[in-house]
């Protein structure tokens, strides 16, 4: 796999990421209020801002001119579509909680990888196109934006709840 390849790949994970994550923070806030659990204490940090807040800093930073609005738009479009195809798992994943048997919770947990992985191809398809269009400089930042290291106030996908915490 060449190094262009290997910056999309994390560049699209990472973006689809922060998409569940705040999908992972609107089913933890009606959750949470119900039955204090794991997702109670790290949803706080992802939740500020949201997602349309993420959209916009991505926008920003990017740099993202006019003439790419359309295909930006339609990154956006897809990451609120993929926050809630994986907010409906989550959210389903969490009523059934207490009942759940090992086989119901393996295969809600098959259905979010899965969800997980329509959602990147998605994303994929989108950012590419994007990607494309971009000036050399905004590669290079977009490289620089999706490659870093994130503490956890900025939203870390590792600082996610699982899709599984109880």
């Amino acid at each position: 796999m060449h190094d262009f390849q290997k910056s999309l790949l994390i560049m699209i994970a990472t973006v689809s990421l922060f998409a569940s994550a705040s999908s992972v923070v609107s089913a933890a806030e009606g959750v949470a209020s119900a039955r204090p659990d794991s997702l109670s204490a790290p949803a706080k940090p992802l939740r500020e801002g949201g997602l349309d807040a993420r959209i916009r800093d991505l926008h920003d930073k990017l740099h993202i001119t006019d003439s790419q609005s359309k295909d930006w738009d339609a990154i956006a479009q897809t990451m609120r579509e993929n926050t809630e195809a994986m907010r409906k798992v989550i959210i389903e994943r969490h009523a059934k909680a207490d009942t759940l048997n090992a086989i119901d919770d393996l295969n809600l947990y098959r259905r979010a990888a899965e969800v997980h992985l329509e959602n990147v191809t998605r994303l994929s398809a989108a950012f590419t196109n994007l990607y494309n269009t971009m000036s050399d400089e905004q590669k290079k930042i977009a490289d620089e934006v999706f490659r870093r290291p994130r503490s956890y106030a900025e939203g870390h996908p590792a600082g996610m709840p699982s899709v599984t915490a109880r």
